[in-house]
């Protein structure tokens, strides 16, 4: 019995995550330098916890 390989598994990524390159997303960072904030956690502190 002969098993062939599937070609999916075997193809390139080139066109990974093709659709970033037709986004403009200069006014979202431009917002984001303008109105966002920096925060530091101490080691072991955590932003959010969730499920608890």
């Amino acid at each position: 019995m002969k098993v062939e390989k599937s070609n999916m598994t075997h193809q390139s990524n080139k066109h990974f995550n093709t659709y970033k390159e037709g986004l403009d997303l200069e006014v979202l960072r431009r917002y984001c330098v303008e109105h966002g904030e920096v925060r530091t956690f101490l080691r072991g502190e955590t932003l959010e916890n969730v499920g608890e």
